[in-house]
């Protein structure tokens, strides 16, 4: 390492100070789109705009072609409607379950904190079953296997070591540790 960690963890006046430079911990929120808003979307297309002209040119040689091609206008509006309307419910999901506790070693003491207050600096303690919060430096291991797979595509679990990074978003399968947020 090219800088010392304290292993005492941060004071309170250098985790408001971090705050404010970097915010929260935490995805940042979209605006949340109306229903009509992502219906109204699915004709903006170029290739749907040429469709409905098509549609009212047909309208005035054969009105079955005109119908046929308006219902898969119809179709092609809905089913893109309802995939973007199902991603936007399960985006706010994933944004009310991103906020587990997490130990870190503040002031010299250990305490369980929201993963949202994390700052750059903070010492976080590891075990089994805990999700990595945020990027990473492994400190200290203990027999430390990170599953890596959403990231990486490795099938099995990875053996972490004192200066190895770690990713937000991986999960401890094995042992301990201990990390500094980065």
């Amino acid at each position: 390492l090219s800088y010392t960690i304290n292993m005492n963890g941060l004071n309170q006046s250098e985790v408001l100070a971090l705050r404010k430079k970097y915010g929260y911990n935490e995805l940042p929120r979209t605006r949340q789109r109306r229903w009509y808003h992502m219906l109204f979307d699915q004709f903006k297309d170029i290739l749907i705009v040429i469709l409905l002209v098509a549609v009212v040119i047909s309208a005035f040689h054969d009105i079955t072609e005109a119908i046929v091609i308006g219902i898969i206008i119809l179709l092609n509006a809905g089913v893109g409607f309802f995939q973007e309307y199902r991603t936007e419910k399960t985006l706010e999901a994933l944004q009310k379950m991103i906020n587990p506790k997490i130990r870190v070693i503040r002031g010299g003491r250990e305490a369980m904190i929201d993963t949202r207050e994390l700052v750059p600096g903070d010492i976080v303690v590891l075990a089994e079953g805990d999700k990595i919060p945020a990027d990473g430096e492994v400190v200290a291991a203990h027999n430390l296997r990170i599953e890596e797979s959403a990231l990486t595509g490795e099938s099995v679990p990875v053996e972490k070591k004192v200066d190895d990074e770690i990713m937000m978003g991986t999960s401890v399968v094995r042992g301990s540790g201990i990390f500094h947020v980065q």
